[in-house]
């Protein structure tokens, strides 16, 4: 079966509730797909709010996920009335690309660059917001 998606390459998957799981890419996509027990999968949704590619995701809870783009943002999706969209961007310096995310605890979100910095983020009633930035390291 072959399925109209991303048009580069994919970068991330995530499993979301309700059989969802999102991909990312360099084509600045996020693709939310439908899986369902009969093993057929099917386009649910796209997101096109990045700029740039999109190479990392991370689910949160059942309502809430995180996208990192070499836009330099920072994405909070979230779902309402069956559908997901951006509640929340957070931006760095134009340049920055964020290559990974991590949950550190129920409350604290680590991110890296590929400029070498480390940006940590509070997380708390559907809010990010951010604590501080770990700058590189000077030779």
């Amino acid at each position: 079966e072959k399925l109209d998606g991303h048009n580069e390459s994919v970068c991330k998957l995530i499993k979301l509730p309700d059989s969802i799981f999102a991909s990312c890419s360099r084509d600045s996509t996020i693709v939310l797909w439908s899986y369902n027990m009969d093993g057929k999968t099917k386009l649910y949704q796209t997101l096109n709010e990045h700029s740039s590619n999109v190479n990392v995701l991370l689910s949160l809870n059942d309502f809430f996920f995180l996208s990192g783009s070499n836009d330099g943002s920072i994405k909070l999706w979230g779902k309402k009335d069956g559908s997901y969209s951006c509640i929340q961007t957070l931006s760095e310096p134009e340049g920055t690309w964020i290559y990974c995310i991590e949950k550190f605890n129920e409350s604290k979100i680590i991110f890296g660059s590929f400029q070498c910095n480390i940006i940590i983020c509070n997380y708390n009633n559907e809010k990010l917001s951010k604590i501080r930035s770990i700058e590189p390291m000077d030779d």
